[in-house]
């Protein structure tokens, strides 16, 4: 293998990008800092995310407000709030099981 390309072999290839996002992240948080019209930014990242925690660690507490705007439909407003609870409690079991088989950590 050739000294100069083995940097980017796929072995390698891991190694390298995670710091270059960390780098990109820090860049992007600097610019959004030094910006007077920028108030709040959100990293749209998961929570206790492993690479944002560690740039970012400021919290802001955030929550998700459903409101339904046709009287008419308001009775389905509970079972709406119900089965979006129940797709977020079922992707976390399958998230965790796959973690689990995969061996990777918790993200």
């Amino acid at each position: 293998m050739d000294d100069d390309t083995v940097r980017a072999s796929s072995g390698k290839l891991r190694t390298i990008l995670p710091p270059a996002r960390v780098q990109l992240t820090r860049e992007i948080i600097d610019r959004q800092l030094a910006d007077e019209d920028i108030v709040l930014t959100d990293s749209c990242a998961i929570a206790d995310h492993p690479m944002i925690d560690r740039v970012w660690p400021d919290r802001q507490p955030m929550v998700e407000l459903l409101i339904g705007l046709d009287p008419a439909r308001s009775g389905a407003l509970p079972l709406i709030a119900r089965t979006r609870r129940r797709k977020r409690s079922c992707r976390a079991i399958v998230k965790t099981a796959a973690n689990k088989a995969l061996g990777r950590k918790a993200s």
